[in-house]
Order: structure tokens, then C-alpha cells, then sequence
């Protein structure tokens, strides 16, 4: 897939625009804080989180990235096969991340890379908001 803003910007060394990267984590920064740090502190390089907004506030920020923050209310719907409450906390986990990330859209943020860990749910519907994105997963727990 093509990311439509490759062709407009220039590299990332505070001429153009910023290169732009998005971590998506309900517990951000977790597996990400290295690489988060590492790339808020270069030149020309713009970096934001996504994550539950009730982890955010317990988590200690990374210096110069901007976090947003999604609610995610905790209640099981009733109506869920018992089978089916992980997936279905998963499927409201990424609706809210999909939420904030409508709203980044819309504000104009359009990152040049997502990372996200798939195991919660959060990356579920990022292709539908961001469609030429490069998505990264980061599969922090798989099963044998």
C-alpha cells in the first residue's frame, strides 16, 4: 500500500514536514517506551499514542509525544455469548481507538507509520481510518 504523503514531504530533518509516527497500545507506553523515546527526541519527527484513557493517567508520559487518550468502560454486555467476552471487549476496545483516531484524522494528523499490539483489539478498525498507512503489529503475546 502507498502512503499518500510520501510523495509531498521532504525528508525528516525539520525542513518539510514532519515525519509522523503513531503508537497505539491500551497501555502505553509498555513495549513501546524505547522506540517511543527514541524517535520523539530526533528532528523533524512528530510522535503520538493512543491508549486507554484510564492507563494513560497512571503511565509515566515519554518525553515530547503527544498522547490521546480513548474511555473504555469495563461492564460486559449482557448480551455476549460467554464464549464470546474477550471478543467482544476487543471489538469495543477498538471501536473507542477508532474513535480518536477519526478525530486525529479530522484534526489533520495522518501518521507515515502506525505501530500497534493487536492482542487487545485496538488495531480492529485502524485500516478504515487510516486506509494508506503502513500498519506495524506487534505481536507481544502469541500462543503456541
Amino acid at each position: 500500500m502507498k502512503n499518500k504523503r510520501k510523495k509531498d514531504r521532504k525528508p525528516a530533518d525539520g525542513r518539510g514536514s514532519p515525519f509522523r509516527l503513531l503508537f497505539i497500545h491500551q497501555n502505553f507506553p509498555s513495549p513501546y517506551w524505547n522506540i517511543a523515546s527514541y524517535y520523539a527526541a530526533m528532528p523533524g519527527v512528530q510522535v503520538a499514542a493512543v491508549g486507554d484513557r484510564a492507563n494513560l493517567t497512571v503511565r509515566e508520559p515519554v518525553q515530547n509525544v503527544a498522547r490521546f487518550g480513548y474511555d473504555f468502560p469495563d461492564a460486559v454486555a449482557r448480551e455476549a455469548d460467554p464464549l464470546a467476552i474477550d471478543y467482544d471487549a476487543h471489538v469495543r476496545r477498538g471501536r473507542a481507538a477508532a474513535g480518536i483516531l477519526r478525530d486525529l484524522r479530522d484534526r489533520g494528523f495522518v501518521p507515515d507509520v502506525i505501530c500497534v499490539n493487536p492482542d487487545w483489539g485496538e488495531g480492529m478498525f485502524v485500516r478504515s481510518v487510516y486506509p494508506d498507512t503502513p500498519i506495524l503489529g506487534y505481536a507481544e503475546m502469541y500462543f503456541h
